[in-house]
This record gives C-alpha cells, structure tokens and sequence, in this order.
C-alpha cells in the first residue's frame, strides 16, 4: 500500500504485474530466489528449476511462473530481509504447505549438487522463522535428496 503511494506521489508507473500475483506466491517465489543465490551464484538451471517449481506447485501457466519469478527477483534485490517474505507465508500457509515451501527450497539449494554453508544457514533461518521444526525441516530435506536421487541427478 505504502509502495503504491510513494510510486503515485513520485509520478512512477504502478507495477502492474504485482497486482495480478497474490502476496503469498510472490513470498514463495521470493524465497525460492533468495535460496537460489544464497551461495553467490545463481545459475540458469537455478532459474528453470523455480520457474519450474512454481509452474507445478502453484499450478501457473509457464509464462506466468516467469512473471512471477522476475517480479520475484526484482523483490529481493530491493528488499534488505527476509521478515515480508516470511510473515507473508506464515499469514497464507498452513504448517504442511509451510513444510512444503521448505521442502522446495531444499530443491533449489541441491540444483547445483551441493549444499554451502551459506545455503544451510539460510534454509535454517528460513525454517525458524516459519516455525518449522529442525525434525521437519530435516525430514524436507531427506526427501529433496530423494526425489533428486530417483531422477537421477548425484549429489555429493
């Protein structure tokens, strides 16, 4: 709302495709990025596997999911934390859908085949701040490493 009025008062274009995505998927998509780049590089199988992700589990048409994963991108590099992003997934999900999210995320971390030490602190703070439990959370995370197993991809 504040953004709105800022952008009305300085004479800038509203962002018309914010309008069209609910808080709650903008958040997903925001955190899918933030784990994407956690590490310092963010690649475009990163991109495709989020473009990917948000097309089956928010059932969105392809060229949406993109919109939603630019407009995504562009939130976190104006954004300094994680807290809207959070508090948006906590307000819409349910504990499930929440372990769910994480769950994703582990999928965008492992994308590369790895898991950095910047990765892990950052799904941590994630699962801390949805009041995911560390059994939960490590629970996603076995069966992120599994469902990469079985399509075949190594993880060290």
């Amino acid at each position: 709302m504040l953004d709105k009025l800022k952008r009305l008062l300085l004479g800038e274009a509203p962002e018309k495709t914010a309008e069209i995505f609910a808080d709650r998927d903008i958040a997903i998509a925001a955190l899918l990025f933030e784990a994407a780049r956690a590490d310092g590089a963010l690649s475009q199988a990163e991109e495709r596997l989020i473009a990917g992700l948000i097309e089956r589990k928010l059932g969105l048409p392809s060229d949406r999911a993109a919109a939603l994963v630019a407009l995504a991108a562009k939130r976190v590099s104006e954004s300094v934390q994680l807290y809207a992003f959070t508090r948006a997934v906590n307000d819409a999900l349910s504990a499930e859908e929440k372990i769910a999210l994480i769950e994703m995320v582990w999928e965008v971390v492992y994308a590369d085949g790895r898991c950095d030490e910047f990765e892990d602190q950052l799904v941590r703070r994630l699962a801390g701040l949805m009041h995911i439990p560390d059994r939960d959370r490590a629970e996603a995370r076995q069966r992120a490493l599994r469902d990469r197993a079985a399509a075949g991809k190594e993880t060290p």
